[in-house]
């Protein structure tokens, strides 16, 4: 368990109270909100520190497009994991019953800034010959898959827009995607390896239970294997798959950000939320090997009407 090294505050639940309200739920039954309150505020002066463009109003724990949700799982699994895991089995309600606490960590820790090379979606669809990937000769990574929402504020109404792509076989006619379903299990057994072989590289599930929501793609087992990678355990730092030296080579990246509305009132949105895997431009030619070079990106972006 890790050593806790942080004040406690009168602040800490009522913290889970305003942002996490499951969290708080979970809460009532065990402690894992001891210190939340000045790990919030250490982590998002750290955040602030990083990034040139956030700012901090440390007395209203808010950094700009920095989520506060983010780190309040991260507080939670890394410092809370055992009592946490102790709270999923106590709740009198089957949806905290299996508490998912890996893929929580390759969703939470694939927080990253929205690649500057990937087109938005209002373009794709604006401008269907539009490239969804940009040319960057200075950037090292290369986007595989992507999906994305993105919201345009208009004086009287709300505009949203989603996009979505991936590198396919060009023979799958529209399909985008492997038909097996990302599942972490399938990267360490055999059957994972021989069920995505032959098939498009990508994998994609939607992750859903009442502690998180979202989508994560990855490159498929078989693809993994046969570039003789292996996918890194160090969770918190998001789903990578990293060669025999360490290096990464792989990766899955989120974002959410330009948020819009009130955080007081637990209503402010991201105008731009998606989720995105690269791979190094380096290693890209031995993918496109393994396909006999028959890979090609596809996707579209269509608008989506709020009522």
């Amino acid at each position: 368990m890790t050593t806790l090294e942080f004040n406690e505050s009168e602040n800490d639940i009522k913290i889970l109270y305003e942002f996490v309200p499951n969290y708080y739920q979970l809460a009532q039954y065990v402690d894992i909100s001891s210190g939340t309150h000045f790990l919030m505020d250490k982590m998002m002066r750290e955040q602030s520190g990083l990034l040139r463009d956030y700012w901090l109003r440390a007395e209203e724990l808010f950094v700009k497009n920095v989520i506060s949700i983010n780190n309040l799982y991260k507080i939670a699994n890394k410092y809370h994991k055992k009592n946490l895991e102790e709270a999923s089995r106590l709740m009198p309600c089957f949806q905290f019953m299996e508490l998912n606490t890996i893929l929580l960590k390759c969703i939470q820790g694939a927080l990253n800034i929205r690649p500057s090379y990937l087109s938005t979606p209002e373009k794709l669809y604006s401008n269907p010959s539009e490239k969804c990937i940009i040319d960057c000769p200075d950037n090292n990574w290369e986007i595989l898959a992507f999906s994305e929402y993105q919201v345009i504020r208009e004086e009287y109404k709300t505009i949203k827009y989603y996009s979505i792509g991936a590198f396919a076989k060009i023979e799958d006619n529209k399909e985008l995607f492997n038909s097996l379903k990302f599942d972490l299990e399938l990267y360490f057994n055999d059957f994972g390896i021989n069920k995505t072989k032959g098939e498009n590289p990508i994998m994609y599930n939607v992750f859903k239970d009442d502690l998180e929501r979202g989508r994560i793609f990855f490159i498929s087992p078989f693809v993994i294997n046969s570039m003789n990678l292996q996918i890194c355990k160090d969770f918190e730092n998001g789903l990578r798959a990293i060669d025999k030296s360490g290096e990464e080579i792989i990766k899955f990246v989120q974002w959410k950000e330009e948020y819009f509305g009130s955080a007081s009132d637990g209503l402010e949105y991201p105008k731009n939320e998606g989720q995105a895997v690269l791979i190094r431009k380096d290693k890209l030619k031995t993918l496109f090997d393994l396909y006999n070079n028959e890979l090609e990106m596809k996707n579209f972006a269509l608008p989506i009407n709020d009522k």
